[in-house]
């Protein structure tokens, strides 16, 4: 797959490259890389829980739910397994080492072997549904076209590091999210009751 390459702006590298050096540099999985690098630099998006409930089935395409928050970084180094999540409000870093840092990493050195994906340029972006634990991989091309790769862990309804057109992503999400919120609000319901 050829790839459109992000270009985060300079702050948001700086103050990732910061964060690695900087009082964090003690966490181990960062000492055993390359401390003080950053690479893969992917624009970070979130959805939230209620307007993705109230989706209709038509809904395809994943950029009209999804606000871009920051950008997210791989540490450099053979031992990386660390991100850091910068914010566009006030850069504010943070440093993430879940299963979801291993897992960006695989989808992002095999994606070019999904014959699929192999002729068309694709950006790729980080999706975040905070609700449901949910973190993926989209990638979108230059024509709109827009598929979506849900990271391990994955929860139910989603295949991990499976290629979903993003309408099918949209109704798997959307029912996902449905189901939450009537579980919330029937705990809602018995608590005061």
């Amino acid at each position: 797959m050829p790839s459109i390459e992000p270009h985060p702006p300079r702050a948001a590298v700086q103050a990732a490259t910061a964060a690695v050096r900087g009082p964090f540099a003690w966490l181990p999985r960062l000492r055993r890389g390359e401390a003080g690098y950053v690479t893969a630099p992917l624009r970070l998006f979130v959805m939230q829980l209620t307007p993705l409930a109230s989706l209709g089935e038509s809904a395809d395409s994943v950029g009209e739910l999804a606000e871009a928050v920051g950008w997210r970084f791989l540490t450099a180094g053979p031992a990386r397994h660390a991100a850091i999540e910068v914010s566009d409000r006030g850069g504010h870093t943070q440093i993430e080492t879940s299963p979801f840092v291993e897992a960006t990493e695989s989808a992002l050195e095999h994606i070019d072997e999904r014959p699929r994906l192999a002729h068309t340029a694709f950006e790729p972006r980080m999706l975040r549904i905070p609700d449901l634990h949910l973190m993926s991989v989209w990638l979108v091309a230059a024509s709109g076209e827009e598929v979506v790769l849900p990271l391990a862990p994955a929860p139910e309804r989603f295949a991990e590091q499976e290629l979903y057109e993003a309408r099918e992503f949209l109704a798997a999400a959307s029912t996902a999210a449905r189901v939450l919120l009537d579980a919330a609000r029937g705990r809602d319901a018995g608590a005061g009751a």
